[in-house]
């Protein structure tokens, strides 16, 4: 397969925050069928409802001023001229003229047996937990339940497609395809990766998919990467900061300078809480384990981390 005409269904694995919204940017992009698999049911009921949220609204200006507003990083979107936003269908396919969110969300399909999840899909995204071992795990498995000619994306932001694909059965079709940001109807970027074993045909697919996608935020940036590169390009250039992070954190932990204070100070904590701690802290390994031994975790994150206090998805 090598051409975007081909790809009818699409599935997303993994129905958290990822998931949620990469599962919100295909429907957008007006794909046949969406599927949308977890093991849980109520994470993927969840999943559902945060989804339609988002989708209705882009319906009408108040629900949209609303949303943006009170999303904790969305307020620089509430000053965008929505009627312009409206009346270019390319951007949100949603606001184009006769759609509704009920009529969008008629298209996707959740499902908790992964086989029959992916059986007859095109394309198929997978966006569990940031760890080699359990995506690893995905893959293998999607190597063998997937159709020969579907591409199998990794949303990866940290970890090489190559090892990724190790167990797989059709290394070729796997890509790493990095949705930069996790409110995809809104972010624009979104990086292409292939590993050792992947074809161009493969990549190409990826990029097409990546271009077809709507975003509030303006026209998708998809960069295609000539090499393979933990972090790929954003996060790589970002992934330094990390280190003063930790350093910042340990060192206030120390003095007694409080969270609040740093805060205050222009620290921007939530991030973390939002995406998770776990991610937070596997993404780091993978840079210890794949850029550098200076990328380690905080120690107050680190501890949060072992008695399970997640953030915003633990409660």
């Amino acid at each position: 397969m090598a051409d975007l005409k081909e790809v009818k269904k699409v599935a997303v694995i993994g129905s958290g925050i990822m998931g949620s919204g990469i599962a919100q940017a295909f429907l957008l992009g007006g794909y046949e069928t969406v599927v949308l698999s977890d093991i849980n049911d109520d994470a993927l009921e969840k999943s559902k409802e945060s989804i339609e949220i988002v989708l209705k609204a882009l319906e009408d200006e108040d629900k949209f001023k609303e949303y943006v507003t009170t999303h904790p990083f969305l307020g620089h979107f509430q000053n965008i001229d929505f009627k312009k936003l409206k009346a270019d269908h390319k951007r949100v396919g949603l606001i184009a003229d006769g759609l509704t969110a009920q009529k969008i969300m008629g298209r996707l399909v959740c499902e908790t047996d992964l086989a029959k999840a992916v059986s007859d899909v095109d394309f198929v995204l997978e966006a569990v937990s940031e760890r080699l071992d359990i995506k690893q795990a995905v893959f293998q498995q999607l190597g063998e339940l997937t159709p020969p000619h579907t591409v199998c994306a990794s949303n990866t932001s940290t970890l090489p497609v190559t090892e990724i694909a190790r167990l797989s059965k059709r290394p070729e079709n796997a890509i790493g395809m990095h949705f930069h940001g996790f409110t995809q109807a809104f972010n624009r970027l979104i990086e292409i990766m292939g590993g050792e074993k992947t074809s161009d045909a493969a990549q190409s697919i990826g990029q097409q998919v990546g271009e077809s996608l709507p975003s509030v935020g303006g026209e998708r940036l998809v960069i295609r990467l000539e090499k393979e590169a933990a972090g790929f390009i954003a996060n790589r250039i970002a992934a330094p900061l990390q280190i003063y992070s930790t350093w910042l954190l340990d060192q206030a932990r120390e003095q007694g300078i409080s969270l609040e204070q740093l805060h205050a100070a222009g620290y921007d904590l939530r991030m973390g809480d939002f995406i998770g701690l776990d991610t937070v802290v596997n993404a780091t390994k993978s840079y210890h384990d794949h850029i550098s031994s200076d990328f380690e975790s905080a120690q107050l994150i680190t501890e949060l981390f072992n008695e399970g206090k997640l953030g915003a998805k633990s409660g």
